[in-house]
């Protein structure tokens, strides 16, 4: 996101993204409102159904799923200049026949008649976001192919994203994936507490500390770190 927050300078961002003007943007931009959280409040819940899609300006956002009461994961950090939005709420109503080609219940409650969010969004820091509901970029999709090539390139990105997040759980271990995160994005090890550090690392808040320790100190493990959150 650029540092300017003007309509134009937003306006230009996203035309980079796709490559081309995107006509009537005019009618984008008035659709669009500003969303403002303090850090650990939510930006919307899992259970819930959320059709608004957000560019996030200022702050980082974590995206937390549950798999029992009390104990969550991050799956991913979302900060300025990303795209934040729910693939299910995005794809809402999905054609049947769609579904049904990339082996999907068209009932399921991931692209049924009430299609809901599975992960919750929350700020880490003081966030700053516009949004707008899916059905304006939509509108403007099925009139321009520009508006289309934008619609694709996210979608092509977010999944190019979580193939790439899947990879690291499988191959890499918590140290490893630690590293990483502390060479490609340092701002996040210095913004986020330690503790959301450990749920997204996949480890206890004990664990995070010892890997901390080793890597400021320059140290590597002698073998595989996959300590996993204890409830």
């Amino acid at each position: 996101m650029p540092t300017s927050h003007s309509p134009e300078a937003f306006q230009a961002h996203l035309e980079r993204v796709a490559g081309a003007p995107l006509p009537d943007f005019h009618h984008f931009q008035r659709a669009m409102s500003w969303a403002v959280i303090e850090p650990r409040e939510l930006l919307f819940d899992a259970g819930t159904t959320d059709r608004r899609f957000f560019f996030i300006v200022d702050g980082i956002v974590s995206l937390a799923t549950s798999d029992r009461p009390g104990r969550d994961w991050i799956r991913r950090f979302v900060g300025p200049g990303e795209l934040l939005s729910s693939v299910p709420a995005l794809a809402h109503p999905l054609p049947r026949a769609a579904a049904a080609f990339v082996g999907l219940d068209p009932d399921s409650a991931d692209f049924g008649p009430s299609a809901y969010m599975h992960y919750s969004a929350r700020g880490i820091t003081r966030v700053r976001a516009r949004y707008v509901d899916i059905s304006t970029f939509w509108a403007l999709s099925n009139r321009y192919r520009e508006w289309q090539q934008l619609a694709l390139i996210a979608s092509i990105a977010s999944t190019a994203l979580q193939e790439r997040r899947e990879r690291e759980l499988l191959t890499l271990n918590a140290e490893e994936r630690y590293r990483l995160l502390v060479q490609e994005r340092p701002e996040l090890v210095s913004l986020v507490p330690q503790k959301d550090l450990a749920r997204y690392i996949g480890v206890t808040p004990v664990a995070m500390s010892r890997i901390v320790s080793r890597v400021r100190q320059g140290l590597v493990a002698e073998g595989p770190s996959r300590a996993a959150v204890s409830g």
